[in-house]
């Protein structure tokens, strides 16, 4: 069964919602960000059997960058480590961020690394410890779909709080909420002119995290990027073309 999940709401949030009072298993196929929305597998009864068969499957995204910005999450739930607010205008060679390559995981990913979840080591502050891993993906298609922009820096500020209040209250803490917000406030207290954006779709294998393709691009420019929206439009059993 395909289903929405909302921003703020977890993969098991989700598989929670949905099952209700219901004793059938229930289980989901295939991860998504707290701050990511879109289409998830939500498997019951034997189908949970057949997860890694699901999982396999090819996804379709639409996401939208938000320029000048680094956090260590690589999307607005993370902690601001770098900014700037005047850059040139953003002119990305999506030929170059196509194709077969190797992707490290996000620093905050759930990948098990000695035992326990990377996310932990990084919010441990013991990522020089290990060696981060990577996986094989391929970026099938990669389209510019336009830019976009906000006023001033309040209005920006007023919509990354609105986004990252909808993660429940008892599991704020849990996501350095506190210091995340208070962190933004800090950035974008003395203000600036017209955050920029830019959205894109992307056709990708099984296991292509969005957030790092968007932290690559923010690195090759030069200019910091992090994932503002994420939006699992589809899944699909063979390549689209």
């Amino acid at each position: 069964t395909y289903m929405e999940k909302q921003i703020g709401e977890t993969p098991l949030d989700l598989v929670k919602r949905i099952k209700g009072t219901s004793k059938e298993t229930h289980a989901f196929a295939g991860r998504l960000d707290p701050m990511a929305r879109g289409q998830m597998i939500i498997l019951k009864g034997i189908e949970c059997k057949q997860m890694d068969a699901f999982c396999k499957q090819d996804k379709v995204y639409e996401f939208e960058i938000l320029f000048g910005f680094q956090t260590d999450t690589y999307d607005i739930l993370g902690m601001v480590e770098s900014y700037q607010f005047t850059f040139p205008k953003p002119k990305i060679n999506l030929i170059s961020f196509s194709g077969k390559q190797i992707q490290p995981y996000p620093p905050y990913s759930s990948i098990i690394v000695n035992k326990k979840p990377l996310w932990m080591w990084a919010k441990e502050g013991k990522l020089s410890e290990i060696s981060i891993p990577s996986k094989n993906i391929e970026i099938y298609s990669l389209e510019y779909l336009g830019e976009s922009t906000f006023k001033h820096s309040e209005e920006l500020l007023g919509k990354i709080l609105a986004k990252i209040n909808k993660l429940p209250l008892e599991k704020q803490a849990d996501f350095r909420v506190p210091q995340i917000i208070n962190r933004w406030k800090e950035v974008l207290g003395n203000g600036f002119d017209k955050p920029y954006f830019q959205k894109f779709r992307a056709q990708v294998s099984s296991g292509t995290y969005i957030r790092s393709l968007v932290h690559k691009i923010g690195q090759e420019l030069g200019m910091g990027a992090i994932a503002w929206d994420i939006n699992r439009t589809h899944f699909i059993s063979s390549r689209e073309n």
